[in-house]
């Protein structure tokens, strides 16, 4: 097993104070910051994913690049993929529904924005305005806050490890799916979040240990040459993240990378061969998932607080999340248990002093 931008000028003045504003970091964000839209209309589907890095799917052909771009992200018509084949710094990174707003796209699944890369997304530092840094993204990257406590994201379904160096901070509710991804082969996953310090100002976290299957499965699958994406065509089955998967015209080594939804998923290496309706083998999986925050800031919601989830699809499976130090400067409270249909993980709270309010411990 393996461990596994603020005024909208023209582009070129835009750019300019982009390139200045990376030099100078923050200190004069304020007049840096640029909004640099995405065109509607591309990008309906993973296969073909709009590329990030391509001008053609930028108003005005501005990408955003830089950190101190803000990048909008419409998705007027439905799901809305893309894809970033190299690594990405942002000042923001937002999708929306309408004008220029912070979090007007809903969070309705038929009309997410998903954005995927094997090669992660950096957010630097607070943007100017104050509000969220990151929001309203289906993302199926691995995540980098590097401005400490002032790292803001609201909304945010991650399918992709995050920094562990860092701290971290949400305005509502993350999702932490691990389920939905794996960066390499192997049963075992040892944090993939934040292990520095996690500050919730709202909403309920929410963590999935990957699905579990303890014998052998065998789908239908559809296959490309050269792609990495694979469409079911038989009947519904288990599908867990970072098992492997064998088949014909399927590379040795290959494993289960991404589940988009239960018909689209990407395996770690492109198929040789194009099959239509291929039959594919994906390994028994049994996780075994940590994960360690070293301080856990509560203080969310009303005076009755929040709750924390940390969820398990098999009871069998192993999930623990360990907690050094949970603080509620304020008389609320915290709850620790597991969502309707799911098997509850392991809490381990290790100093709790610096709690005013009261800890419940529900299902855990």
């Amino acid at each position: 097993m393996k461990v596994q931008g603020k005024y909208r000028g023209k582009g070129e003045v835009c750019r300019s104070i982009a390139l200045f504003a990376a030099i100078v970091i923050t200190l004069t964000a304020s007049a840096a910051d640029c909004n640099l839209v995405w065109n509607d209309g591309v990008g309906t589907s993973v296969a073909n994913a709009a590329e990030w890095f391509d001008a053609s799917n930028w108003q005005g052909g501005n990408i955003a690049q830089s950190a101190a771009d803000w990048a909008f992200l419409t998705n007027k018509s439905g799901r809305l993929f893309v894809h970033a084949d190299r690594a990405l710094t942002l000042g923001k990174l937002n999708a929306y529904r309408g004008g220029l707003t912070n979090n007007g796209m809903t969070t309705n699944d038929a009309y997410q924005v998903y954005f995927i890369s094997d090669h992660g997304v950096s957010i630097p530092y607070v943007p100017s305005d104050g509000k969220s840094m990151i929001s309203q993204v289906r993302l199926y990257a691995d995540l980098t806050l590097s401005s400490g406590d002032g790292a803001y994201c609201d909304s945010i379904l991650l399918c992709g490890d995050m920094d562990n160096a860092v701290p971290a901070a949400f305005n509502t509710a993350l999702t932490h799916h691990l389920d939905l991804y794996a960066n390499a082969a192997g049963e075992e996953r040892v944090n993939p979040g934040t292990t520095n310090s996690f500050r919730q100002s709202w909403g309920s976290p929410t963590w999935y240990a990957p699905q579990g299957a303890s014998a052998d499965v065998v789908g239908q699958w559809s296959q490309t040459a050269g792609s990495r994406y694979l469409i079911r065509t038989g009947a519904a089955h288990v599908l867990c993240a970072g098992t492997l998967v064998h088949g014909d015209g399927i590379p040795s080594g290959a494993f289960l990378k991404r589940i988009f939804d239960g018909g689209t998923i990407e395996i770690s290496q492109p198929a040789t061969r194009t099959i239509a309706g291929n039959s594919i083998t994906f390994d028994a999986f049994s996780p075994k998932v940590s994960q360690f925050i070293a301080t856990y800031n509560a203080d969310a919601g009303g005076s009755s607080g929040e709750t924390s989830y940390a969820c398990k699809h098999r009871a069998e499976d192993e999930f623990t999340m360990e907690i050094g130090r949970i603080t509620l400067t304020a008389a609320k409270n915290r709850r620790f248990a597991t969502k309707a249909g799911c098997h509850p993980a392991r809490w381990l709270l290790h100093d709790a002093s610096a709690v005013h309010g009261k800890i419940y411990l529900a299902d855990c």
